[in-house]
């Protein structure tokens, strides 16, 4: 493989190499820089510079195979994957800057968040017990009544309680998820805050 492609390689995906910039002509004439080249540029002419814009290497018209130019396309993705995922992380790094002064403000939204859920929690549950009880009074009058009009009455009912009950479990089982992921953001907030924090002084 040629020497110029594994160093395009290495420079594209490494995370701990200094960032290139490349500069190359697109088909109008358009002169462009940028961190990596584009896939479509690979074959083409291009120049990698340093920091004060003077040319380090230069790389003219090349014939990389299909092989070669589908594995600069894979590094040229996951090289912009990377960069996109920095960028995602700084903003977020940057909101919980803004959003907090110190630990204690992000305990006291976390306690606020989960009791407001735990409230819906507890509705629900509430909800649960008095449908449970319709439930089991009109199974404990059906085995009283002999009325086919009443058992009708009572096997709809029963039948209504069940379908209640079953969806009250799903918005239970919904509820207990949101509180337990609540749970592990405020978790990661509070150690990512204090990671920038340390890293301040």
């Amino acid at each position: 493989m040629k020497t110029h492609l594994w160093l395009w390689l290495g420079l594209s995906v490494s995370l701990s190499a200094e960032a290139a910039t490349y500069r190359w002509m697109d088909e109008y004439g358009q002169v462009h820089y940028g961190d990596t080249v584009p896939p479509q540029q690979v074959r083409k002419e291009h120049k990698e510079l340093d920091k004060q814009g003077r040319v380090l290497r230069e790389t003219g018209q090349s014939s990389l195979t299909a092989d070669e130019l589908r594995r600069i396309e894979d590094a040229h993705r996951r090289s912009e994957l990377l960069r996109q995922h920095e960028q995602e992380q700084q903003r977020r790094d940057k909101s919980l800057l803004l959003s907090y002064a110190n630990e204690e403000e992000i305990d006291l939204l976390r306690d606020r968040a989960l009791e407001l859920e735990m409230l819906q929690i507890n509705s629900l549950k509430l909800r649960r017990e008095a449908m449970l009880e319709r439930v089991l009074y009109a199974n404990t009058e059906l085995s009283k009544r002999a009325s086919k009009s009443a058992s009708r009455e009572l096997q709809q009912l029963r039948e209504d309680g069940q379908t209640d009950l079953q969806r009250i479990d799903e918005l239970l089982s919904q509820r207990q998820a949101q509180l337990e992921a609540l749970k592990a953001k405020y978790a990661a907030d509070k150690q990512r805050f204090r990671e920038l924090k340390a890293a301040e002084k």
